[in-house]
């Protein structure tokens, strides 16, 4: 969970900018909700000295790299670079192709706690070898693990199918891309959840499939799709990563980011991947939790508001059994459900609860604040 500067900054990014995201991550209280990660995204590299060693932009990171981690880091917070698998980044920045090792050793030297290593141009393996050069990341990420204790997240470009990644993915990487780069509307936010949905069976603790940045705050996205977008990313426990203009953050966007009931979804122990049950324009997710409640969405992808049902036995709960039922989005218990629970849902919305055998109706434990397990596993 944290926030990456490439959908609001692009290339005007600098160490200003990064430490101000970083403090208005705690100001705007999103950093106790779990958002941790301030990721600096492509442009912050110009070249490579006459040892090869990569240079970071002297007018935009005067201090150097080190000096923008040492000051995230003091606000208790986490820092991340990003980099490419081929020769140039897709800003055509110089990238990692045969570099994997010497730049690895050089984030781990800046501190950094998160590294995503993109695709783009230039030279660079052949697609059925890119495992290489992400396993060259990771033995040498492992590397400064055991020697300075610090932990680096590995995040890589891309998976498309089970076949293409299979479950060794999960060895090189803690996450990784699962689409195109997601743009600021409905049909797109469907578009990456759909071919992420469809990847489940490679995710679960310590390896998560990846769609894409959260685009709530940005224009295109209404109120109600903003929700369903959160909804969605949260049922297929995926890293939460903001890119939006924090200081133009609405109250209403910065509930739906900071909404704790569904982060708890996200972020919880289990690892299990929400997928659908009912497919269409009215869909049904499910989602099974640590402490054996069960996450329902009802999905409504049409244009028009809809009444969405979903049978319990569909989701795998006991039909004959009454469920207490809570609310995520209204924050409250909805009372109980025996057989099924409809709800109403408006067009291209979503309805998220929490279903429990203890028919108490109690409140649902809250994310705390706490990290999903990127490195555990």
């Amino acid at each position: 969970m944290g926030y990456n500067t490439w959908n609001y900054f692009h290339c005007n990014v600098d160490e200003r900018a990064v430490v101000r995201t970083a403090r208005l991550l705690i100001d705007l209280g999103l950093a106790a909700k779990g958002y941790a990660y301030v990721n600096v995204d492509d442009c912050w590299q110009v070249g490579r000295d006459g040892a090869g060693n990569i240079v970071a932009d002297p007018a935009r990171f005067p201090g150097g790299m080190k000096a923008v981690a040492d000051a995230v880091h003091a606000l208790g917070m986490k820092y991340g670079l990003y980099t490419a698998s081929h020769e140039f980044t897709c800003q055509g920045r110089p990238g990692s192709y045969l570099h994997e090792t010497r730049d690895a050793d050089a984030y781990c030297a800046f501190e950094v706690d998160y590294v995503k290593i993109d695709a783009c141009g230039g030279r660079g393996y052949a697609k059925k070898d890119r495992r290489k050069s992400w396993q060259l990341f990771r033995d040498a990420f492992d590397e400064c693990h055991a020697r300075t204790g610090r932990a680096v997240v590995e995040s890589v470009e891309s998976c498309g199918t089970v076949d293409e990644c299979g479950a060794w993915v999960g060895d090189v990487a803690h996450l990784w891309r699962t689409t195109n780069d997601i743009q600021n509307n409905w049909a797109s936010v469907l578009a990456n959840a759909d071919a992420t949905e469809r990847l489940w069976s490679l995710a679960g603790p310590g390896h998560w499939n990846d769609p894409d940045m959260l685009l709530v705050g940005n224009v295109g996205l209404d109120a109600d799709e903003a929700r369903a977008h959160f909804s969605i990313w949260c049922m297929l426990a995926a890293p939460l990563l903001i890119g939006t203009d924090l200081h133009a953050l609405s109250a209403e966007n910065l509930a739906i980011l900071g909404n704790e009931h569904l982060i708890a979804i996200d972020q919880d122990p289990l690892g299990f991947q929400g997928r659908k049950v009912v497919r269409g324009a009215r869909e049904v997710w499910m989602k099974q939790l640590a402490n054996g409640d069960v996450a329902v969405m009802l999905l409504n992808r049409d244009a028009r508001a809809a009444r969405v049902s979903a049978k319990l036995d569909a989701v795998g709960l006991a039909a004959g059994r009454r469920y207490a039922v809570f609310d995520c989005w209204r924050g409250k218990a909805a009372g109980t459900a025996a057989g099924s629970y409809a709800a109403d849902v408006p067009r291209h919305g979503a309805v998220v609860v929490r279903l429990s055998p203890d028919t108490a109706g109690k409140e649902p434990a809250k994310s705390g604040g706490l990290l999903k397990g990127l490195l555990a596993g």
